[in-house]
């Protein structure tokens, strides 16, 4: 046979050049072929094996339970095993004429109302469709004294009554409290893939709120232990600033604010950073009120902080950067404002300032309110080496800390503190593998302009970018904290949480958006469009409010 010659010449032998008998070569064609037979069969049952685990997995049965039931040993012509045979009595889609039984399966309302009109037509019945809704279909025969009816719904073995708000509050009570912006479409889709049940909004709604309250009453213990974790920052961490107040309008001793500044932060911004601070405030996303950025708050900050750094001679050598810049709604005028701030000499500024005039003569005045030795860098002062005119570093820090503002007080300042003690460490390994005087980022812009000078490049840097000054400050270690089980108590009250007046609506979590900007999405906005009723056809209000149905 052909199958003969090709594994004849497929087979190679090795030894002497003896001609081979025909009876040796057919033994071991059959020794080979029956080891590959065992060895197909092996694999066989091992295949079954697994689809047996599976299917008793699914039906919660034993694998032992459902050998005979659900699998069909029987071998057909080829040596092939036949495919599973499933328990359920599934709809025959390829019968001429549908049969109908009950408990029969479909795969949706769309296959059941073709098989129902391919059965009225095959039968001659007139079928009257008296509901048909996504989950459920009834069908009736409109014969005069014919009772024929046929009903199917919507069954779905991911229906777990089992599962409820309260279970799915447990099972996802670190998720939804690390993440209070966790949507109920998201937790509901965690279910069905986590737990296989299919679950409502509103039963997700439920879980969700439990989270929050609970995460609520431990957040009020949490401020109730603010000198605790004072006094544990003050031990923890000698030489550092850690301020509590209280607010002086309630009676109850209510939480206002709390300062602190560690030691090691502290040393280290006065050895070797620049004398430059900027300022932004950011708000605060979770359950509790904050104040607003006040005079008074602002005052209070600023004092404790002058103590600190020892700021004196009314900030004389200091460089203070506020976030005061505001968006215009005119690019083409933003980015020649842009440019005059930007300027690196009064000449460039001059000319800038020109460009703008011509576009607009009063923003060219108005621009010169305030002195550009505020604003623009070619007025800036020689010795402060900062050259900054925005206050995109204080974005980035906000940006790192935006988990921890929807935390309560200490475990916001807990998740802060990690990350300093984290980045500390950090840059004072990776300064400790440089090579050289200069701080690699400063001597990438030099090595720019590198050829244009015949000196010693490093008569031209100031101390403050130098690998030395860099080193010096991140050389104070930021001690750890105990946890809360290990704090000193304090005799000071225990103070409650600030309060919080719940606005109408749902809660914004995102700024503001400025005038003129435009919007993220694709779709129009509906805000001051006017509703009118559609029964009185009137605008300004609704069913509830409409005369008509009083």
């Amino acid at each position: 046979p052909k199958t003969e010659d090709k594994q004849e010449t497929e087979l190679e032998w090795d030894g002497d050049d003896k001609e081979t008998s025909d009876e040796e070569y057919h033994q071991l064609l059959d020794e080979f072929s029956s080891a590959e037979d065992e060895e197909a069969e092996q694999l066989r049952k091992f295949a079954k094996e697994v689809k047996r685990g599976r299917k008793a997995k699914k039906l919660g049965l034993h694998a032992s339970e459902i050998k005979e039931k659900a699998v069909d040993e029987l071998d057909d012509s080829d040596g092939e095993t036949e495919r599973w045979k499933s328990l359920e009595n599934r709809f025959d889609k390829k019968a001429a004429v549908p049969i109908f039984s009950l408990g029969m399966a479909f795969r949706g309302n769309s296959q059941f109302n073709k098989a129902l009109v391919k059965y009225g037509l095959k039968t001659s019945r007139h079928l009257v469709f008296v509901k048909d809704e996504a989950n459920r279909v009834r069908a009736t025969c409109s014969w005069k004294g014919c009772k024929w009816l046929i009903y199917g719904s919507k069954t779905s073995k991911r229906d777990n009554k089992l599962v409820t708000s309260n279970g799915i509050a447990k099972q996802y009570y670190n998720e939804i409290k690390d993440n209070p912006t966790w949507k109920v479409e998201l937790i509901k889709k965690a279910m069905l893939r986590d737990m296989c049940a299919d679950v409502s909004i509103s039963k997700c709604k439920r879980a969700k709120s439990l989270v929050l309250k609970a995460a609520l009453d431990s957040m009020q213990g949490e401020y109730s232990r603010v000198y605790d974790y004072q006094m544990e920052l003050l031990r923890s961490n000698p030489g550092s600033t850690v301020v509590v107040c209280l607010d002086p309008e309630f009676e109850e001793k209510v939480f206002e604010r709390m300062y602190v500044c560690f030691d090691a932060c502290k040393k280290g911004f006065l050895s070797g950073c620049r004398m430059v601070i900027e300022l932004d405030g950011c708000w605060f996303k979770g359950a509790t009120n904050v104040a607003t950025k006040t005079y008074d708050s602002w005052y209070w900050f600023l004092g404790l902080l002058q103590k600190d750094l020892n700021i004196n001679n009314g900030g004389q050598g200091w460089v203070i950067i506020s976030d005061q810049q505001k968006k215009h709604t005119d690019k083409e005028l933003q980015k020649k404002w842009w440019c005059c701030a930007k300027s690196p000499c009064r000449e460039l500024f001059n000319y800038h300032r020109t460009v703008l005039a011509q576009e607009t003569p009063e923003g060219a005045q108005d621009m010169m309110k305030t002195s550009p030795e505020h604003w623009s860098r070619a007025f800036f002062k020689l010795g402060s080496n900062c050259d900054l005119v925005d206050n995109n570093m204080c974005e980035s820090f906000n940006n790192s800390i935006m988990d921890a503002r929807f935390y309560p007080v200490i475990s916001m300042h807990e998740t802060i503190r990690k990350k300093v003690m984290v980045r500390i460490q950090e840059n004072r390994a990776r300064s400790e593998r440089w090579v050289g005087t200069i701080c690699p980022n400063i001597f990438k812009k030099l090595k720019i302009n590198i050829q244009r000078s015949s000196k010693v490049l490093d008569d031209f840097i100031a101390p403050c970018f130098t690998i030395s000054e860099y080193m010096k400050t991140y050389d104070h270690v930021l001690l750890p904290v105990e946890g809360p089980g290990n704090w000193p108590i304090s005799d000071m009250p225990r103070p409650k949480a600030p309060t919080y007046v719940k606005m109408l609506g749902r809660p914004k979590t995102e700024r503001r958006m400025k005038v003129g900007e435009a919007p993220k999405g694709t779709k129009l906005s509906k805000v001051g469009t006017k509703i009118k009723y559609r029964l009185c056809g009137k605008f300004d209000h609704n069913a509830r409010t409409c005369h008509k149905n009083a």
